[in-house]
């Protein structure tokens, strides 16, 4: 806790309780912690906000994104983000540093308001380019969602500096997330997939959670050879009939993602099912290999 006010009032009002409350809560840790020696101890200087101040800098690059944008997301005020920018805070607390290195592109394009507000589309793009290799076509998610399959196909192309307004963004990404979340999230078109082999599209595996609206995120490797998508499939098969602790525990690392990728996003398993399954220590790591990272979650920040 930062303040000893509500969401309500800039300055503390004596009238209100949830003013009161607060300040009342505030100064009990407070003393709490003088007395035990801990006050103080939770500023952050020096690289933690370096690397805070560098991730909001890289949302901010997106040409959709504002300032107030990253702050309601992380629910940070909007001096405290522009002193931060600005090279004027010198500490923060790990409360506030946390909220704002968790906040994601699709955070902050989730504050826009306007239905007919114009955003990128190279997300877009990438969603139709992953349903076309899943063999949705054109004109099958053109009668879902009631537009001409020609606009479907313009924006899937996702030609430079194509936009595309916040209303069909959200058409499309909420179509896409719901044919994920099916066990067989195949469509009925053939043709599609062809298509797609031949301009080089990537299915929705290959882009790490969170990345699809990001330009500069890149997609992850193709996949291990036939022979380790045999050994994969079969292991995911038998993961689901007799899930063991460790049975997937040897596997490479590429192969150990792709199996994290299809039961987390298909079967809907949790992290610490995952974990169990690959023979991880935890569940943060089986988030760090599904965002596509390759260091360590404890490498990072000193966490």
């Amino acid at each position: 806790m930062s303040s000893g006010r509500c969401r309500d009032h800039k300055k503390y009002d004596k009238e209100c309780d949830a003013c009161r409350i607060r300040s009342r809560e505030y100064r009990r840790l407070r003393v709490a912690g003088l007395r035990d020696g801990t006050w103080g101890r939770g500023w952050l200087t020096g690289e933690p906000l370096e690397r805070t101040r560098d991730h909001v800098l890289r949302l901010l690059a997106h040409p959709d994104v504002r300032q107030w944008m990253v702050c309601a997301a992380a629910g940070v005020g909007r001096s405290s983000l522009a002193d931060l920018l600005a090279g004027r805070m010198h500490r923060a607390t790990g409360t506030t540093l946390e909220a704002l290195s968790g906040v994601t592109l699709a955070m902050c394009l989730r504050q826009i308001t306007n239905p007919n507000q114009t955003v990128s589309g190279v997300g877009t793009a990438r969603r139709l380019q992953a349903m076309a290799v899943d063999e949705w076509g054109a004109t099958e998610i053109g009668d879902l969602i009631g537009v001409h399959a020609s606009l479907v196909r313009r924006h899937r192309h996702g030609y430079p500096g194509a936009r595309v307004t916040w209303s069909s963004h959200e058409q499309y990404r909420e179509l896409f997330e719901k044919v994920q979340a099916q066990a067989d999230p195949r469509g009925g078109t053939p043709k599609a997939r062809t298509n797609a082999e031949k301009c080089g599209w990537v299915g929705a595996e290959r882009w790490p959670d969170g990345t699809m609206d990001d330009p500069d995120a890149q997609p992850l490797p193709p996949p291990p050879d036939d022979e380790d998508w045999v050994a994969v499939t079969q292991l995911i098969d038998d993961a689901l009939r007799n899930p063991l602790p460790g049975k997937a525990a040897d596997y490479d690392r590429p192969i150990q993602a792709e199996i994290a990728r299809h039961a987390h996003r298909r079967l809907g398993w949790t992290m610490d099912r995952i974990a169990e399954l690959l023979g991880k220590k935890s569940a943060s790591t089986v988030e760090y290999m599904l965002s596509g990272r390759k260091d360590r979650p404890h490498t990072r920040g000193g966490r």
